[in-house]
């Protein structure tokens, strides 16, 4: 344990000179190792329909494309998105194209255990853990929720973007590693005048 404290330290030290301030509603917060400069007011544009499944209220985004529902929807490694709607219903659920504005963005981390033999999935959190054996912090999940707000649409909630990297060395994913997750289906629009 007084090894990984050691480590930790030293690594914070490295990168406590690359901070960034994200706002968060009234309160401005500063994040290290934080290369993303995505802030409220920003837009977002919906190029094509997305369609949730029936009693689901998400979707995964991967190189630009939905993914299926099933267990393991894209590579967690590679940057993806999570668009996500309010309320779950039985009949699928279509967000139309639309330009969405950016309220908030908050950034979280969720910690992954990988070993050979499945012990549980961890519900309770605040955040699903994912056990694999029975100790062992082997991967962590990097996630960047960008809240939305649509006048005509307003069950859309957010755009969680993530990636899973090592738990020393990994960082919140960069915009370019966004834009690549989202493709042409979802644009970040540039900041002008009349964008805010």
């Amino acid at each position: 344990m007084l090894r990984f404290l050691i480590i930790t330290t030293i690594y914070l030290s490295l990168v406590s000179c690359q901070t960034a301030v994200v706002q968060t509603g009234n309160v401005a917060i500063g994040y290290n190792n934080y290369p993303l400069i995505i802030t409220p007011g920003l837009k977002l544009k919906l190029n094509k329909a997305i369609i949730i499944p029936g009693e689901s209220t998400s979707l995964h985004i991967q190189d630009g494309e939905p993914r299926p529902q099933q267990l393991n929807p894209v590579e967690n490694y590679r940057p993806y998105c999570v668009i996500e709607v309010r309320n779950r219903l039985a009949a699928t659920q279509t967000i139309k194209p639309d330009i969405f504005t950016i309220t908030r963005v908050f950034l979280d981390e969720g910690f992954v255990s990988l070993f050979p033999k499945l012990a549980s999935l961890n519900m309770t959190a605040s955040y699903p853990v994912l056990y694999l054996g029975t100790s062992g912090l082997t991967a962590v999940v990097y996630i960047t929720e960008i809240y939305l707000k649509s006048d005509t649409q307003p069950d859309v909630v957010k755009l969680a973007c993530k990636q899973w990297d090592d738990p020393m060395m990994g960082a919140h994913l960069t915009l370019q590693e966004i834009k690549l997750a989202l493709g042409e289906l979802i644009t970040i629009l540039p900041e002008t005048p009349g964008n805010n």
